[in-house]
């Protein structure tokens, strides 16, 4: 499972405020992550879909516990 984080490690959810690097803000409304290794995913918000690093975001995989 995907999370995004911001560059602190913070994680980023819907409904959180965001800035771009032009200082705009932004509400997140969903997260589209990457589909393969080659790939950033999207960020949708209030004011488009953009790349999270727009936002000084990333997409980082979950680590998972097997039972």
């Amino acid at each position: 499972m995907w999370k995004c984080v911001d560059m602190n490690g913070n994680e980023v959810k819907r409904g959180d405020e965001v800035t771009s690097f032009r200082g705009v803000k932004a509400r997140v409304l969903a997260f589209y992550p990457p589909k393969h290794n080659g790939s950033s995913g999207h960020m949708e918000t209030t004011i488009g879909c953009h790349y999270p690093q727009v936002y000084e975001c990333s997409f980082k995989k979950e680590e998972t516990e097997n039972a």
